[in-house]
């Protein structure tokens, strides 16, 4: 029996190492075929020496038995503008063709959003590429609950579904009594909004894919003596966005690695959207996807890496790493994860300008587990 995760431990050990002493998940999945290639959990623990988690009073086993990645649900933040966008985009004709202006707050419904810069004037690419809450509160607002909540759940990011028998846990976002301020503040992500990271890495990959999500998968085959009994198979569901939006959401998340997030530094074709929620310390969300580059390695004793992340068409998520981090690279070969934030300057150089007021994101505070 060999299970998609046991056939990349490269990945696995790297994200293991990147979460060690923080709580969070990392989840890695090639968009193309569903083929789950990490979905690590933090805190953990080896269960060939299992500890005295009962027993023990540093805190360090706390939530131990919770799968971050299938049986938790998040508040999104700031990557469920993607929702919004792409809700906009098939909705409102001339989105792209608006200007926003942003003051660094307005007021919706009798409720004041607040923004975390002051942006000036932007169109849909800007608005996003800067994370304006303004802009996506307006957007939001003027789609109304019933079209922003018809595309929660036509994207599939409500209720809950199954993974080879896994029930991933279940998503919501419950706008039936939203006035337009929480229904602004639902379309960036926050209000009442819970999504699961397998279903966001699932809407990742629709984006990527055309606008059709590959289901994720775990069990790759299962062998009976040298027979296979079980061959996993890519299922591709109905497309829940039209190529053209996927398109357009491709190049602007492509926008905000160009414009915010420095390109030079991935050596891959990427696309980012992530998300800090308010807290007292930063809980980001990362989103992102590969494609294939133009050039790739060719040394002989990395050829396996290569073949494993099938050149670059990867999904991949981070969710509630506490604290800033430089760099999540990927070049076709393998991930390496690097834990930052000692100073300003990382803190700056992971795309987020701002941080929250008296906060320091120096690992000693940052929440450990």
């Amino acid at each position: 029996m060999t299970t998609s995760l046991s056939d990349f431990p490269i990945i696995q050990s790297a994200a293991q190492q990147a979460l060690s002493g923080y709580r969070g998940t990392i989840g890695v999945y090639n968009y193309k075929t569903g083929e789950l290639l990490c979905a690590v959990t933090s805190p953990s623990y080896d269960p060939d020496n299992v500890p005295d988690v009962a027993n023990d009073t540093t805190g360090s086993y706390e939530g131990v038995y919770v799968n971050r990645f299938f049986d938790a649900s998040y508040t999104p933040g700031s990557i469920f503008k993607l929702v919004t966008a792409a809700a906009a985009l098939e909705t409102i004709p001339d989105v792209q063709s608006r200007t926003f202006q942003c003051d660094g707050k307005t007021i919706i419904g009798g409720q004041e959003i607040i923004c975390n810069g002051v942006h000036g004037s932007l169109d849909l690419a800007g608005a996003l590429a800067h994370s304006c809450n303004v802009a996506f509160g307006e957007l939001a607002a003027e789609l109304g609950a019933e079209t922003l909540q018809d595309y929660a759940e036509k994207l599939g990011l409500t209720g809950s579904f199954s993974c080879e028998g896994y029930t991933v846990a279940s998503g919501k976002i419950d706008l039936s009594q939203a006035d337009d301020g929480d229904v602004a503040w639902a379309g960036i992500g926050q209000y009442t909004d819970q999504v699961s990271a397998p279903a966001f890495l699932r809407y990742m990959g629709a984006i990527a894919n055309g606008g059709q999500a590959a289901a994720p998968y775990l069990m790759q085959r299962v062998r009976k003596g040298d027979d296979i009994t079980y061959e996993a198979k890519t299922v591709l569901s109905d497309a829940v966005l039209k190529p053209e939006t996927a398109d357009t959401l491709t190049k602007l998340m492509r926008n905000n690695v160009q414009s915010v997030y420095a390109a030079a530094r991935w050596r891959l074709w990427c696309s980012w959207r992530t998300a800090a929620r308010e807290a007292p310390w930063p809980r980001p969300w990362l989103r992102r996807f590969c494609r294939p580059a133009r050039r790739f390695y060719r040394r002989k004793r990395r050829q396996n890496e290569e073949k494993c992340l099938t050149k670059g068409r990867i999904s991949c998520m981070i969710i509630e790493l506490f604290g800033a981090y430089r760099n999540v690279n990927c070049d076709g070969r393998y991930l390496e994860w690097y834990r930052s934030g000692h100073n300003e300057h990382d803190w700056k150089s992971c795309g987020r300008v701002e941080r929250p007021e008296g906060s320091n994101p120096s690992h000693s505070a940052i929440e450990k587990a």
